[in-house]
């Protein structure tokens, strides 16, 4: 519904019709205001497992880059934590207020990633099954 998926092309290193999303352009909503996740049905290669439960989505994890961190430079800011469907848990906030990745609560939905004031994003989605560059 909110047009978050795209089919990777033989260019991309994947398989084709491999579902992925750019989350800096349009994160995955986790269907809010559904009673599924959307994506799952509308998947036309198969690829994508229904679940009944958010936290059973495993897209990616989020990774954040301390040094490009705006609150990590001591300047004010909780834009990922504000947007992250699972504060507290997948993003935490030390005792300066600054943020923290959880990666066994983080589902790689991409809110993070696209609400991050920093540019380029100071926390970015690493795909499941992908090492951190």
């Amino acid at each position: 519904p909110y047009e978050t998926l795209h089919l990777a092309t033989a260019a991309m290193g994947v398989a084709i019709g491999t579902p992925y999303f750019v989350a800096r352009q349009v994160p995955c909503y986790l269907c809010q205001g559904y009673d599924e996740l959307r994506c799952t049905v509308a998947c036309p290669t198969g690829a994508l497992e229904p679940t009944s439960a958010w936290t059973e989505v495993h897209i990616g994890i989020a990774v954040l880059d301390r040094e490009m961190c705006l609150a990590w430079q001591g300047i004010p800011c909780r834009a990922c934590w504000h947007v992250c469907p699972f504060p507290n848990e997948a993003i935490v906030l030390d005792e300066r207020g600054r943020a923290i990745v959880q990666p066994e609560a983080c589902v790689g939905c991409g809110l993070c990633e696209h609400a991050c004031l920093a540019e380029p994003s100071a926390i970015v989605i690493i795909p499941e099954g992908r090492e951190p560059l």
